[in-house]
């Protein structure tokens, strides 16, 4: 097994986890819950 076809098998799972919607409901999340916390702490919500 060559390395292109190691890349060639590997890089259509890395595509699958990066645009999961799992993955991407993941990345929302840890954007928004230090904000959700900073305006919690705040007390503003």
């Amino acid at each position: 097994m060559t390395a292109d076809t190691l890349d060639f098998t590997r890089a259509p799972l890395l595509y699958r986890c990066m645009f999961s919607p799992g993955a991407m409901l993941a990345s929302v999340a840890a954007v928004m819950l230090p904000i959700v916390r900073h305006y919690v702490q705040l007390g503003m919500l």
